[in-house]
């Protein structure tokens, strides 16, 4: 038994499927995520697909069809599929680029959406106040205490950092914090756990 894609299956797939999967590619040049699954991708891919492409649609009727004497969407042309693959790719890249900020999060969990990537560690130190010390407790036993400054993005195979400003390192000797000039890079294996002042915001 022989498969082929009709121009109905190709049409299905060009508005349904691949503009989600764009979409999370190019989002995935910016926050780099864990494998996922086949089948979460799929289903991730065919919802993100329908929300791009009633968008694009939308569009494509008022400015495309609106003096056009043949009113058809035709999916399969390449008229129609390259602006909205291209598309796709933009919105993804954009949204990796806005996700993190204050607005666009605030928007995300109105709408119920996903947290921003798998990276559970780069999402809990974007909850914390700028300049909010937390306190950090190593493998080895040492506890620095500091303001995080960054946090590398999360790429499978690779080793995650951070950095932290303001340090001081806590003497167990006779209880006191020792402050340091400057900041500390350091490998998120190297931490046991961190310690914030203040509940973290959900």
């Amino acid at each position: 038994m022989e498969l082929s894609l009709t121009p109905d299956a190709i049409g299905m797939i060009v508005s349904f499927i691949v503009p989600g999967y764009l979409a999370i590619r190019a989002y995935t040049l910016v926050h780099t995520k864990v494998e996922k699954d086949f089948s979460k991708l799929a289903v991730e891919s065919i919802a993100y697909s329908l929300l791009i492409t009633g968008l694009y649609n939308a569009v494509w009727r008022h400015w495309f069809l609106r003096h056009a004497q043949d009113k058809t969407l035709y999916t399969t042309s390449v008229k129609y599929a390259l602006p909205l693959l291209a598309l796709s790719i933009l919105i993804g890249y954009l949204w990796g680029r806005l996700r993190s900020k204050k607005p666009f999060n605030a928007i995300s969990k109105w709408l119920n959406l996903p947290t921003p990537s798998d990276d559970f560690l780069a999402d809990q130190f974007g909850k914390l106040q700028n300049n909010e010390y937390v306190t950090v407790t190593l493998n080895d036993g040492k506890i620095f205490r500091g303001v995080r400054s960054q946090i590398s993005v999360y790429r499978k195979d690779e080793e995650q950092m951070c950095a932290f400003d303001y340090i001081a390192w806590y003497r167990k000797d006779n209880g006191t914090w020792d402050s340091r000039n400057g900041s500390l890079v350091l490998g998120v294996k190297d931490i046991e756990y961190i310690e914030t002042n203040n509940v973290l915001p959900k």
